[in-house]
Parts: structure tokens; C-alpha cells; sequence
């Protein structure tokens, strides 16, 4: 027989067993459940809320007899289907029965709802679901337990029992019995269950290899959880836990050394000068205050690396946290014009600490700033400060600048609001960019929602300001504003 011919023999063969699984499920009892079945087969196998899955199908009239006919007849994924809707119905002789059919299936996939009712209102059901779910304490099912990590956390939550032994039984299977295939499987785990499960492993007698990959984790909550045991780790995972991406982890890791043995003394006080200079305020705070009984000149030290441009985007801050004097004010403002968007930024905040008026003037400034960064930085700035010499500065670049400035106008309008930008809003209904009157739609409709808040009403300047606006447009186009205005 040719390749070309088996092929086709297999297809038939897999054609005639479909056909054969149809006509079983249309003679079979609640056939509609069948069809539930085919087309809920994911949420079942591999569900997700098991919560959601019972709100959706408890009420389903299922017959004990249906039973007996897909444990004979059935195909075994549709039987288990079944016997899972089964075990979510509000009938208790019915899920009863489904858990004794789940437990005789043993396939992992029923253990997500042999531990969903093990927290069951009745204690037949309650009891049952606990014998049988022991008998899959086995090494084989190891994968479907650990899977399922957050239903196991839950049982401890459940109100109407107390599950606690249960849930310690599981726990010590999963930790002491199967410790070693846990960690491995470790890295698979979804999100969620795994920061559940480190913190299981994050005790003070950790061993290397859940402490390792604690560290290495992806998630920033679990890395956090290395760096409770200082002294178990290593020289160079301390390093790069003081180096993570992650200000939180940094910040944990280096309150946790700062709190360690004598034996961190050298390098935390390397660890401290590196900190001085982090773009997290907090951590400054932290290395400041750590340094302090050594009599260190802060603010020396960060002129000494702005002059070498050394950590510019953290000493800047930090300059201005420490310093205060009309010096330190100078030095910030060269920065200001560095074609770095990060390091303009960063000085820009400086600059809000040590001067207020020079801020203001830079913002207004650079409201249309090439460095997108700078320019959302500027927008934030006088959207919480809108004085008259920013607003004209603002409608002179919705005027004449380029289409992505004009709509960071837009919105800067929106954000201030009030009866001094309205106008504007209005006027952006004419604009020839539909993104742009699509937007002032929404700022309108945006204006309204905080109408009930205006409790001055506008002054001569503004309301000559909204009626020339008005006449732009049909009489009716804004006849709601009649309302406001009276």
C-alpha cells in the first residue's frame, strides 16, 4: 500500500469514528448537555474561574440515568465532560455521583473540581470529594496539583468549613513529599499561583534552589521575596538584585542588607554610594540616611557627578533634594537643554523644587518641545498651574504649530477645562483633522460632566471669549451652553 493510500485509509477510519461519537451523543440523554459539552470542552479541561463556570451551568437538569450511558458509550473526553458539568449541578445526588464518577476516571484534569468540592454545602459530597481526591496524591498527578495552585489556596478562604488540614495535606505533598519536582515545575506555573506558591517556598529555612529561583524570577513581587535572606545569597545576586530594573526590588533589597549581618558592613557602604545617585527618591532617601552618621557631604557629592556626568538622571534629583541654593540652581538649568529627553526631564523636576517661577517659564516654553518626553512634562506642569501667559502661549501653537503638538494643545485644554478653555473647545469642532474634532467631542462631553463643579461663573473676558467662539458655528450648534451661562 502506497503512502497516498494509507493516508486516505486513516482519514476514512478517523471520518467513520466522528460519525459513530455523533450518532452516541444524539440517542444519548440530555443531548443539549452533549452540545454543551462539544462546545465547552476548553473551559472544562482547562478552566480558568471555576467560580464563573458554576454560576453558568448549575442549573442544568442532568439525569442520574444519563450516567450509565456515557461511562459505556461515550467517548472518554465527552464523558468526562460530562461528569464535570456533573459535579457544578445544584442537585446533591447528582454531584455526589459525578465525584464518584470523576475519581474512578483517574485523569488529572478532574482534580480542579475533585478540590471545588471539597468546599461543597453538603457534608456527603464534602467527605467524598476528600476520600477520593487522596487517592490522587501520587506522583503522576503532581503537574495537575501544582497547576492548580490557586483553587488549593482558596480552601483555606472557604467560610462554611474549615479546610485547613486538607489544605496542609496538599501542601505537604507538594513541599516536602514532591519537593524536588515542584521547583522544577516551578517556572511553568501561571503568574498568579506562582507568587502564591513562593511565598510558600520564601520561609527561613529555604534551600539554594528555591532561593535561586526566587531571584531569577520574572515577576518583580517574587524577586522581592529573595531578598528577605540577604545572607543566604551570594555576592553577585545581591548585585544584581541592587541593580534590577525594578525600583520596588531594589529598594527591598537594599533595606534588607541595610538590616543584615556585620558581615554586608563593606559592601553595603559601596552598595550606599551607588544608591545615592538611584532615580528612585525613595532609594535616595534610604542611602542618605544610611550615610548620614558618616558625616558625608551630600551635595558635594552630587556636584561631583554632574561635573563628571555620571548618573545624571539620579544626581539631578538628588541635587535638588539636598541642595536649595542659588548654585545648585544653575547647575540644574544647564541641563535642561540636553538633547537626552530622560536627563531634560529629570532636571526639569529638579528645577521644580529649587525655583517654581523658572519651571513655570520653562514649561511654557517648551509646551511644543521636539523631546516628546519634555513636552509631556511641560503639558503636566501647566495643566496644574493654567496662568493666562500659558494659556495664550498654548492656543498660539494650536494655531500655527504641527499636527502632534496641536493635539497635545487639545488635550491640555480638555485637562485644564473650566470656563477659561472652553473656548477652545469649541473653536476645535472646526478643526480640518477629524482626529482632533473627534477629541473635542469628548472634551465637551467631558466639560459637561464637570459642569456641576463650576461654582463661579465666567468672568467678562471669558464669556466674550465662548461667544466668539459660538459664532463659528450655527445658532443651535451650542444652544445647551444658554443653561451655564445664565
Amino acid at each position: 500500500m502506497n503512502l497516498h493510500r494509507f493516508i486516505e485509509c486513516l482519514k476514512a477510519i478517523s471520518r467513520e469514528k466522528s460519525a459513530k461519537r455523533q450518532e452516541v451523543i444524539e440517542c444519548s440523554p440530555n443531548k443539549w448537555v452533549a452540545k454543551i459539552i462539544q462546545d465547552e470542552k476548553e473551559n472544562l479541561f482547562h478552566p480558568c474561574d471555576l467560580n464563573a463556570l458554576y454560576e453558568k451551568y448549575h442549573s442544568l437538569d442532568i439525569e442520574l440515568r444519563a450516567f450509565a450511558f456515557y461511562r459505556e458509550h461515550a467517548a472518554p473526553n465527552d464523558a468526562l465532560g460530562f461528569f464535570i458539568l456533573a459535579s457544578l449541578n445544584r442537585s446533591g445526588h447528582v454531584r455526589e455521583k459525578a465525584v464518584r464518577e470523576l475519581a474512578a476516571f483517574r485523569d488529572g484534569r478532574a482534580i480542579p473540581f475533585l478540590l471545588y468540592r471539597m468546599a461543597d454545602w453538603a457534608p456527603e459530597v464534602r467527605d467524598l470529594a476528600r476520600a477520593e481526591l487522596a487517592c490522587f496524591m501520587e506522583p503522576e498527578f503532581l503537574p495537575f496539583f501544582i497547576r492548580n495552585f490557586s483553587i488549593i489556596e482558596w480552601l483555606r478562604k472557604v467560610g462554611r468549613v474549615d479546610l485547613c488540614l486538607e489544605h496542609q495535606r496538599i501542601m505537604r505533598f507538594l513541599l516536602e513529599e514532591n519537593r524536588e519536582t515542584t521547583l522544577q515545575s516551578f517556572r511553568q506555573i501561571p503568574d498568579r499561583a506562582r507568587f502564591i506558591l513562593a511565598r510558600y517556598l520564601a520561609v527561613p529555612e529555604i534551600c539554594r534552589d528555591a532561593l535561586r529561583l526566587l531571584r531569577a524570577d520574572k515577576l518583580p513581587l517574587i524577586r522581592k521575596l529573595a531578598c528577605r535572606f540577604p545572607d543566604q545569597l551570594t555576592p553577585d545576586e545581591i548585585e544584581c538584585l541592587l541593580r534590577d530594573r525594578v525600583a520596588s526590588v531594589r529598594h527591598q533589597a537594599f533595606f534588607r542588607l541595610a538590616a543584615s549581618s556585620a558581615r554586608h558592613a563593606a559592601s553595603m557602604r559601596h552598595a550606599a554610594l551607588e544608591m545615592l545617585s538611584d532615580n528612585s527618591a525613595p532609594i535616595r532617601a534610604l542611602a542618605r540616611r544610611h550615610m548620614q552618621a558618616s558625616g558625608m557631604d551630600f551635595a558635594a557629592h552630587y556636584h561631583a557627578l554632574l561635573a563628571k556626568e555620571r548618573d545624571v538622571v539620579g544626581a539631578l534629583p538628588g541635587l535638588a533634594e539636598v541642595g536649595g541654593r542659588r548654585h545648585d540652581v544653575e547647575i540644574i538649568s544647564r541641563f535642561l537643554a540636553s538633547p537626552r529627553g530622560k536627563v531634560a526631564r529629570a532636571a526639569f523636576r529638579a528645577l521644580q523644587s529649587l525655583d517654581a517661577a523658572a519651571a513655570f517659564r520653562f514649561a511654557v516654553e517648551h509646551l511644543a518641545d521636539a523631546r516628546r518626553g519634555v513636552r509631556k512634562a511641560a503639558l503636566n506642569h501647566v495643566a496644574g498651574n493654567p496662568q493666562p501667559e500659558a494659556l495664550a502661549r498654548a492656543r498660539a501653537i494650536y494655531r500655527e504649530g504641527a499636527p502632534e503638538p496641536r493635539r497635545d494643545m487639545l488635550e491640555l485644554f480638555i485637562r485644564i477645562g473650566r470656563w477659561r478653555a472652553l473656548q477652545d473647545l469649541i473653536l476645535a469642532h472646526a478643526d480640518e483633522d477629524a482626529q482632533i474634532r473627534g477629541r473635542a467631542q469628548d472634551g465637551i462631553l467631558l466639560w459637561k460632566d464637570r459642569a456641576a463643579r463650576l461654582y463661579t461663573p465666567p468672568d467678562a473676558a471669558e464669556r466674550a471669549g465662548i461667544a466668539s467662539a459660538r459664532q463659528c458655528f450655527p445658532a443651535d450648534k451650542f444652544s445647551w451652553l444658554d443653561f451655564y451661562l445664565q
